[in-house]
């Protein structure tokens, strides 16, 4: 089993981050823009420290983990079924014993 939620969550806020897609702070005529599809450097700059920021708090702080195990390996063109296992640590207590939450996702093709 790998670790996919680094680059999924990297994926997700790397598309929904970029500066003029969704929104530009700060934006080329406002404060902050909505769907303007330009950008300029101020723009990136703080898209790179929210980007970051989000990412840092998803994958180390909170804990995110999602697992994939394949049933058939080998041919990944006749996958039949695909597990995913979402876990997050939700807090640690006194004596070191973990609550963790976990969701099993079964795909079937």
């Amino acid at each position: 089993m790998s670790d996919w939620a680094p680059v999924l969550i990297g994926v997700v806020l790397f598309v929904l981050l970029q500066p003029g897609l969704l929104f530009s702070f700060p934006g080329n005529r406002e404060q902050l823009e909505f769907g303007s599809m330009k950008t300029n450097g101020k723009a990136i700059f703080i898209h790179t420290l929210i980007f970051f920021a989000l990412y840092y708090v998803l994958i180390l702080a909170v804990k995110i983990h999602i697992y994939t195990s394949l049933t058939n390996s080998q041919d990944l063109r006749w996958m039949t079924s695909t597990n995913i296992h979402v876990t997050t640590k939700i807090a640690t207590f006194m004596d070191g014993k973990t609550l963790n939450y976990r969701i099993r996702t079964t795909t079937w093709r």
